[in-house]
């Protein structure tokens, strides 16, 4: 794209703990990138993801004012096939300045474009979970992300609400002592059952709290804690039967799937135990890195939308 490095596109990728802004210019180069809070917009907590979007639109203001024109965003999150998401975005982002046209897309097709181009599959495990691919046809498939309170196993809620589980069922004494639950006295002020419930029904509280609890599995895992390695097993498991089910629909087996998301990042034992079975179920499956981060994708289809018309 041979347009000036003044113009820009922006792209968006919204999760349910963190959002990621990546900013591109015509010659495909970074130009900036930002962090900030979490969106979906289906979410109990609307106020949050209003508040990042604000936050969002006064970060790409503040570029404009620096002498680059914004030609267009595109925005991958989940929750947008919510009738209402277009408004509610475009609300939140001209709060913050931001009058740019926007392009709104699930993150599961940025991200499997940006992992394996056209053909191929994704899996995201993050703080949801869902598996996402397309054949040579050009047909697609999915399995998994239908929300935290019904589905998103193997991710970082689901993970955070087993280790709470495994604390309770200690404290209770139908289960084994675990180091979970020092863990989450230590970390997280939560000593008592009592203290787990009220966090756990907490309206003020979103699904990133309990998402956030995962972080504290690599420390019991460290000290070989049978109830973690046993959420280890769990999570691997739900991830592969993810992947199997698209790789099965259409006929991917032989292909390549990229895995992505902070779990599959952050928590070496669980990618490890994933990529293991999948060795097992698809011999010949080609298990990569995604190419990109889901923020760059998405800069990428921006530019694609927004810049071609002035090559």
């Amino acid at each position: 794209m041979n347009i000036g490095s003044k113009v820009v596109v922006a792209g968006l990728d919204g999760g349910g703990t963190k959002t990621a802004l990546c900013c591109l210019d015509g010659e495909g180069r970074e130009v900036a990138r930002a962090a900030f809070g979490p969106l979906n917009i289906n979410s109990p907590q609307r106020d949050e993801a209003l508040h990042t979007l604000t936050a969002v639109g006064a970060f790409l203001q503040e570029l404009e004012s620096q002498g680059h024109t914004l030609s267009g965003l595109v925005i991958a999150s989940a929750g947008m096939s919510n009738p209402e998401a277009k408004e509610v975005i475009c609300a939140g982002l001209l709060a913050g300045g931001c009058r740019a046209p926007v392009h709104l897309m699930g993150d599961h097709e940025a991200a499997l474009y940006g992992a394996v181009g056209k053909v191929g599959a994704v899996l995201i495990a993050g703080t949801g979970s869902i598996c996402f691919g397309q054949n040579a046809k050009g047909q697609s498939a999915r399995a998994g992300g239908w929300g935290y309170l019904l589905d998103d196993e193997g991710a970082g809620y689901a993970i955070g609400r087993d280790m709470m589980k495994a604390a309770l069922r200690a404290l209770d004494g139908r289960g084994q002592p675990t180091i979970i639950s020092g863990l989450l006295a230590e970390h997280r002020g939560l000593n008592t059952p009592q203290e787990m419930v009220a966090f756990a029904y907490d309206p003020e509280k979103g699904k990133s709290n309990f998402a956030g609890l995962s972080e504290l599995l690599m420390e019991a895992l460290g000290s070989e804690d049978a109830a973690a390695l046993a959420i280890v097993e769990k999570a691997a498991s739900e991830l592969l039967l993810l992947c199997e089910t698209v790789l099965g629909k259409l006929g991917l087996e032989q292909s390549v799937l990229a895995l992505s998301g902070g779990i599959l990042n952050n928590i070496p034992p669980i990618r490890a135990r994933l990529t293991g079975l999948l060795a097992e179920a698809c011999p010949l499956l080609n298990v990569i890195h995604p190419r990109q981060d889901a923020a760059w994708d998405a800069a990428e289809l921006a530019g694609e939308l927004y810049l071609s018309s002035n090559q």
